[in-house]
């Protein structure tokens, strides 16, 4: 668990969090650079359409069924237990492939309708089937970023973080050549050029994670009690993300119904920002996961005294980190405007930067106590508790959209401060009474 460098020791999820936040951060600018190349060449409203059809990847992760994250669980037991688990990953594979032919159908079936109804009050030219097929290449790359949960269970998650770095990396030279080229560029092209590098560096994780597990198609057997466990575990998860789309992404959803082009588009813009903040901080929450998991399997105090001591460690840095950052980005939100070339139609207020990072704080504090519930297989909570939040998000959202932005900010805070902000740090301790006053 623990890498010697000199005299000092360094956890291994430390180090892996440390390539995290590295590829989290080149990511996190290839996107920012996105915004003045991609709204240039394609305009106020073909630009805004474009930031819908990429800004609702956590619908399209949806579409693993939350197989990936029960599968990083069952991998990090039978470490624990000294168990071989490349049969685990042998008998996942059908699995998949079944889950990408559902996927073509379900889009072939429902994809016009999808487009119609999201981009009523958005013209493009956008045809049905760039729409089908751009809409599939997301959908199954997220099957494929299963493979992600594999490294990370293996404690090789560097490896995660630098292939979908690879693929940033060959969608900002695509950029670099459209830009400085001066290549043409339409809604369609623009959405091909960002997805497929992505896709093909997922297909590329998800073969490396095959091939570390020493998993064997040969050795296939199947296990009627091993996927019947599976998948009752994932479709918890499932049901805890689909609820949470109904809090943390629905805001996309509510603003292309509702909202101006310039409105999706500053939105678009700081949301970018504050997402490369907290994908930052997530970087040391997904590799603190399995640490945590090993801890608490192994059921000793001392165990559960040390994740303890990670979990507030880490609370305490990210909200040192995320207010730092907000003040820096109050602070330069003019010159913000101008690199990304968006100064003439768009302006960020300071209310909308600091209700962002208010937001921020709040995500760090929920979201590590959640991680760390999670790495119990703690479930049930979440199963009542994300759809009651979705139940005051959605609403509120719609509603207090017509005061704009803020108002959009507004709904998405209020649905945390009133029931997780609580609820989940206080189901942690339930559960470990004895450490409540360590």
């Amino acid at each position: 668990m623990f890498i010697k460098l000199h005299s000092w020791k360094i956890p291994s999820h430390l180090w892996i969090a440390a390539t995290g936040w590295l590829s989290r951060i080149l990511i996190g600018l290839v996107q920012l650079v996105s915004i003045p190349v991609f709204y240039q060449k394609l305009g106020l409203h073909d630009f805004a359409v474009f930031t819908v059809i990429t800004g609702l990847v956590a619908w399209y992760s949806l579409l693993d069924l939350g197989i990936g994250t029960a599968l990083q669980n069952f991998i990090s037991e039978y470490r624990v237990q000294e168990k071989k688990s490349a049969a685990l990953i042998t008998a996942v594979i059908p699995l998949l492939v079944l889950l990408i032919f559902g996927i073509a159908i379900l889009i072939a079936l429902l994809g016009g309708t999808l487009k119609t109804w999201l981009f009523s009050h958005l013209p493009n030219n956008l045809t049905v089937e760039n729409f089908d097929i751009i809409l599939f290449l997301y959908c199954t790359n997220f099957v494929f970023l299963i493979g992600n949960k594999v490294l990370f269970a293996y404690h090789k998650g560097f490896w995660g973080y630098a292939y979908q770095l690879m693929g940033y990396i060959i969608l900002l030279i695509l950029m670099c050549i459209i830009h400085f080229f001066h290549v043409s560029l339409d809604l369609s092209k623009a959405l091909y050029y960002w997805i497929i590098p992505l896709f093909l560096s997922s297909m590329v994780m998800m073969v490396h994670a095959f091939k570390i597990s020493d998993a064997k198609l040969q050795n296939f057997n199947w296990n009627t009690v091993f996927y019947k466990q599976l998948m009752l575990r994932a479709m918890k998860f499932w049901l805890v993300a689909f609820s949470a789309n109904g809090v943390l992404a629905i805001d996309y959803l509510v603003i292309v119904k509702l909202l101006s082009a310039q409105d999706i588009i500053a939105y678009n813009i700081v949301n970018k920002i504050f997402m490369m903040m907290l994908f930052i901080y997530a970087a040391v929450l997904s590799a603190l996961w399995p640490v945590l998991a090993e801890h608490y399997a192994r059921r000793t105090v001392q165990n559960y005294m040390i994740a303890e001591r990670e979990l507030k460690r880490s609370i305490i840095g990210g909200i040192i980190y995320m207010l730092f950052a907000t003040l820096c980005l109050v602070l330069l939100r003019n010159f913000i405007t101008e690199i990304f070339r968006v100064h003439q139609a768009i302006a960020l207020s300071i209310m909308l930067l600091l209700s962002f990072g208010f937001y921020g704080c709040l995500r760090v504090f929920i979201d590590t106590y959640t991680t760390a519930l999670q790495a119990r297989n703690q479930m049930r909570l979440f199963i009542w508790l994300t759809p009651l939040q979705a139940i005051v998000a959605i609403p509120a959202m719609i509603y207090l959209a017509k005061f704009g932005l803020i108002g959009v900010m507004s709904a998405l805070i209020l649905s945390f401060v009133v029931l997780p902000l609580w609820i989940i740090p206080s189901a942690h301790y339930r559960n470990l009474g004895f450490l409540k006053h360590v």
